[in-house]
């Protein structure tokens, strides 16, 4: 696990792996509204970018206008509270449609 502060610090550590302390990122979950760079925007970038790992947002704020773009980039939505076996079955169910693990970088 590679826990970061905000959206800004989440596309740094994906633009530089070697920085981060795992090189190899599986799936990003994160929250739509974060400090510096939100969620969505971080994504919206790591697609412009090439990044194709696997995301998921856990968040109490999701508009549906949010909502429609997290799925046109590929990305799914739990809304809070969710109990931690929806959760952990999102995140298998994510991680088994990508079965190799995927670098932080362009591909």
């Amino acid at each position: 696990v590679q826990a970061v502060p905000d959206g800004a610090a989440l596309l740094l550590a994906l633009a530089n792996p070697g920085a981060c302390h795992y090189t190899n990122v599986d799936l990003v979950l994160a929250d739509m509204r974060m400090p510096i760079c939100s969620g969505l925007d971080a994504l919206e970038a790591m697609r412009a970018a090439g990044i194709t790992v696997p995301f998921l947002f856990l968040t109490a704020f999701a508009a549906a206008r949010m909502r429609e773009r997290a799925a046109q980039l590929d990305a799914l939505v739990i809304e809070k509270p969710v109990a931690m076996h929806e959760l952990a079955r999102n995140i298998a169910s994510r991680l088994a449609q990508s079965p190799t693990p995927r670098r932080a970088s362009k591909r």
